[in-house]
């Protein structure tokens, strides 16, 4: 029989590595210390999606009625998310799907909304970029998750139409973009994302160790 998957394409964040706990942490803390809290139904629409509408820093400077420092707390922000991402290891299952794609003959990509020293940095870090023949970010389109653009790019550097790649996400906003790439798409959602209603994904995991690729191939 035929195979109708001739690639998997991979979120980053939240997929590979959850970096969007400590994201949430990270901000989570700062709104603490200001007296404030963030809401996990406010933050979560922007997951996968730098360009979502939902602005940390505006919100809180709106709670507290007055301006912020906003270099100084996305300096904040990231030096305690670094603080625990820099240290972290690939989610249950990641490197068996890595295996199973590559024995199964598949192509592999990353299509992350992240910048590419953030993507590529951690995938040296795992020794992990030998893994993938393509790696796409917000530094590659025009437009990141949930627009299509990262699939498309990463299906032609594949050389795969994207009908024929299987997406993997984390994130509802990644799942609209692999959909709106016209590709099948796994939901395999994280700590933050599990609350999220994702019926348009072809499928949902609880995690990737609980997926069998050859079962879309």
């Amino acid at each position: 029989m035929k195979q109708t998957v001739l690639a998997v394409i991979f979120d980053f964040d939240g997929l590979v590595i959850d970096t969007e706990s400590p994201a949430f942490d990270a901000w989570s803390a700062i709104y603490r210390e200001h007296g404030q809290n963030l809401q996990l139904d406010l933050w979560v629409g922007c997951v996968g999606a730098s360009d979502a509408g939902f602005d940390p820093i505006r919100h809180l400077a709106q709670l507290l009625g007055r301006p912020v420092d906003a270099a100084a707390l996305m300096a904040d922000k990231e030096r305690r998310k670094r603080a625990v991402c820099d240290h972290l290891q690939p989610l249950p299952g990641v490197r068996e799907r890595l295996r199973e794609a590559r024995d199964l003959g598949l192509k592999l990509a990353v299509a992350s909304s992240s910048a590419r020293a953030w993507v590529d940095g951690h995938l040296q870090r795992l020794q992990m970029t030998a893994a993938f023949d393509a790696v796409r970010t917000k530094d590659d389109v025009a437009r990141v998750k949930p627009h299509p653009d990262l699939y498309l790019s990463a299906a032609a550097a594949l050389g795969v139409a994207p009908e024929r790649c299987l997406a993997i996400e984390d994130s509802l906003n990644g799942v609209r973009s692999a959909r709106a790439a016209q590709m099948a798409c796994l939901a395999v959602p994280g700590p933050i994302t599990r609350a999220l209603d994702f019926s348009i994904a072809s499928a949902r995991f609880e995690s990737l160790a609980d997926v069998s690729l050859a079962d879309f191939v």
